[in-house]
């Protein structure tokens, strides 16, 4: 057998092994680098946090607008918003989804003012009509929802029956008495007074009259023509003396005196 020869390695080039050390020598330094900056924004963003959350930028003034029926005890309550909460962690469309949740609330707007301020600002729905409901009323507004219970009928609210019972606040009427209410929100500022009650018989809209009479205005159709010929017409006339009054064809009326 012949004896196996050993390999010899040329000697490595000088200035090959130099820049294999250079090469590795800029490899850490960049490794450093990045080490260095990646625990500077760590510390930057854990300071930031901290600065955000102290008292500095804490809720200090809570200012609620506009919250005549709600209240803005209720509202601030509804929004989530204490005082002390971190500025940052106020949401302020969940705050107004939830303020917009009340019964009275048609729509908010929640606003944060650096550094310690939140403004609450409501737009209140009007109430135009008025149900009864377990001994007392329920208050309406024209689209049929339930603002408030309570025991006495405030002046200037027409009061509707025939309409399903009504739920708690906030709910709604709904389909059933949408048309007494299109009538009550057109009759009310218009009849000037003289309109007593709103009421459905048998499926028929009717006007009871102060003080006495009634308004056939019959079904949801034309509503305004309705009333407006019922106000001519109740214009011209002893309201004392009104028996019934016709308007289901508007451009026709027709009158029953007492």
């Amino acid at each position: 057998m012949r004896p196996s020869a050993t390999t010899i390695r040329p000697p490595l080039d000088p200035r090959i092994r130099q820049r294999r050390f250079e090469v590795r020598r800029d490899q850490a330094r960049r490794r450093r680098v990045v080490a260095v900056a990646l625990a500077a924004m760590v510390s930057a963003l854990a300071a930031t946090w901290l600065v955000l959350h102290s008292p500095l930028f804490g809720v200090r003034r809570l200012v609620v607008v506009g919250a005549t029926h709600s209240g803005s005890a209720r509202v601030q309550g509804a929004a989530g918003v204490g005082r002390g909460r971190a500025m940052v962690d106020v949401d302020p469309g969940a705050a107004r989804r939830r303020v917009e949740a009340l019964p009275w609330v048609l729509r908010a707007r929640v606003h944060r003012a650096w550094p310690s301020t939140v403004r609450i600002s409501v737009v209140e729905r009007s109430a135009i009509a008025a149900s009864r409901a377990d001994g007392g009323w329920a208050l309406l507004d024209a689209g049929g929802r339930v603002l408030e219970r309570v025991g006495q009928l405030p002046p200037g609210l027409v009061p509707v029956d025939g309409i399903p019972p009504v739920g708690p606040p906030g709910a709604n009427v709904g389909p059933a008495g949408a048309a007494v209410l299109r009538l009550a929100a057109v009759a009310a500022p218009t009849l000037g007074g003289r309109g007593e009650a709103v009421v459905v018989d048998h499926g028929q809209l009717e006007i009871r009259l102060r003080p006495r009479g009634t308004v056939l205005v019959g079904g949801p159709d034309a509503l305004d023509d309705k009333v407006r010929a019922a106000v001519t017409v109740l214009g011209s006339v002893d309201g004392a003396t009104v028996g019934v009054l016709d308007v289901l064809v508007p451009a026709s009326p027709v009158l029953t005196r007492q």
